[in-house]
């Protein structure tokens, strides 16, 4: 589905073929999307947006190389709460394309469950939430649990009290101090996997 215009709030919906959000003042509650052959979730394919939030709801995808969740160039009043982004095809989870840094707000990323590629195959693996842009103070990523790496080695971010099966790869952004200051709780020795319940 593709939502083009502004002004619109999902609640209680379910995206078989994905959710394209390419409009501004929208809200998304208590969904589902997930896709084939798409991102389960697109925000501003090309286009400016504006005041995007997404609260509650789950994202699921099975692909190597797509995110289940992308936000592209130009979006601004981001906010995704409480949400579980799952991609347990090999691809990330969430894939943030916001450039150049920074940006005021922040894409806000806050109490949400996130699953992506497994973080066994090291710092190089693909990390369940990449900002591949190498952008640096354009994402707040405050109290989620992550299955995989988090993070870009050349862009810094701002994060604080994640629990992570895998490592944090961004530097704090604006601060030269390290990243465990900030309570972020990495799991390293040995990768339990973490469920991924939502299956159609």
């Amino acid at each position: 589905m593709s939502v083009d215009s502004g002004d619109v709030k999902f609640n209680n919906c379910r995206f078989q073929s994905g959710l394209l959000i390419n409009g501004s003042n929208v809200e998304v509650m208590n969904c589902f999307a997930t896709a084939g052959d798409g991102n389960a979730i697109t925000l501003g394919g090309g286009f400016a947006v504006n005041r995007v939030a997404i609260y509650n709801t789950a994202a699921e995808l099975d692909n190597i190389i797509l995110a289940t969740v992308q936000v592209g160039i130009g979006v601004q009043n981001f906010e995704m709460i409480g949400c579980h982004i799952v991609n347990i095809g090999g691809g990330p989870a969430i894939l943030d394309f916001e450039t150049p840094g920074p940006i005021d707000p922040l894409h806000l990323y806050a109490h949400n469950y996130i699953k992506g590629p497994s973080p066994a195959g090291g710092p190089a693996a693909t990390p369940a939430v990449l900002d591949p842009g190498n952008t640096t103070n354009t994402i707040a990523f405050y109290q989620n649990v992550v299955f995989g790496h988090v993070g870009n080695l050349t862009s810094q971010q701002l994060h604080a009290n994640n629990t992570l099966q895998g490592l944090m790869l961004w530097a704090q952004g604006g601060v030269g101090i390290p990243m465990d200051a900030y309570g972020n709780v990495q799991f390293t020795a040995s990768f339990n996997n973490l469920p991924a319940s939502w299956r159609d």
